[in-house]
């Protein structure tokens, strides 16, 4: 068990009782009913996560360090809230993919927004013949996504960038308005002089040849700073055919944070879908 826990409100009763509750309906329904990917084979509050994935069968062992962090292990390998197959278009999905790989590419995933790496894990396991690049500009998560993905550093096949995402070449400066010590509710704010580099979706995409890589899937998840993101340069939408994103509008009330994204994808023959906090923007011309 991770030291660091005994400084956390993971071990408060209610929260407790929530992750052992959680954990035990998960572990029953994968054995019993089959209906769940990943068999959890270690308790909720143990620093090293482990999973059993029945669909690659191997095991999954990931590190982490607070009470958010396994709210997130929930949100992907409890819940598998980026699992495409609940979606209907499922089939054309995996079409396109196949037709990527026919044509001896790869299929390029960003992850804007990466965290801990979890969320990279999740697609690196799904997508094999991926080539994943990861964007994280907290420092100490950025360590984490790394450690979490050794693996898949060592067969290069995640990128990892130690930046912000915006629209346009940039600095700016991490900071946490609502004094929390969650990892992952901080944000960016545009500094020149700010210590965090900010770069764009289209530099990152000008660095995978097309002869070579296919865009296939952008995760967004960026505390608010999606406002920037979609308030200019936009030619990288049209090139992803399923862009995931979560939305912001709950921790920046009264700012209309989520206009620009929904005035840019509304112009767009893209079907908008739900699940969990993620938006799947799905294209219509596979």
């Amino acid at each position: 068990m991770h030291e660091n826990f005994n400084s956390l409100s993971f071990y408060s009763p209610k929260n407790f009782i929530h992750c052992c509750i959680y954990f035990f309906v998960v572990f029953f329904k994968s054995l019993i009913l089959k209906n769940k990917r990943f068999i959890p084979l270690s308790l909720p509050f143990f620093y090293l996560q482990i999973f059993f994935d029945k669909e690659k069968k191997k095991l999954i062992k990931v590190t982490i360090s607070e009470y958010a962090d396994w709210e997130i292990i929930i949100q992907i390998f409890y819940d598998e809230s980026y699992n495409l197959k609940r979606f209907k278009k499922i089939y054309r999905i995996k079409k396109f993919y196949n037709e990527i790989l026919k044509t001896k590419k790869n299929p390029l995933i960003i992850d804007v927004g990466a965290h801990i790496g979890l969320a990279a894990k999740y697609f690196s396991l799904t997508y094999l013949e991926s080539k994943l690049v990861c964007v994280e500009p907290n420092l100490t998560n950025f360590k984490k996504l790394i450690s979490n993905n050794l693996d898949e550093k060592k067969n290069n096949r995640i990128i990892f960038k130690n930046s912000a995402i915006g629209s346009t070449k940039s600095r700016g400066f991490i900071y946490n308005p609502n004094k929390n010590n969650k990892n992952s509710a901080f944000r960016i704010k545009k500094n020149a002089k700010g210590n965090i580099k900010i770069i764009s979706i289209n530099s990152i995409l000008k660095k995978f040849n097309h002869r070579k890589f296919t865009p296939f899937i952008l995760k967004i998840d960026i505390e608010g700073f999606e406002k920037d993101l979609f308030s200019r340069n936009l030619s990288w939408i049209d090139k992803f055919p399923i862009l995931i994103i979560e939305l912001h509008d709950s921790t920046h009330e009264g700012t209309s944070n989520s206009n620009n994204f929904l005035s840019a994808i509304s112009k767009r023959n893209r079907d908008f879908l739900y699940f969990g906090e993620n938006i799947f923007s799905i294209s219509n011309k596979f």
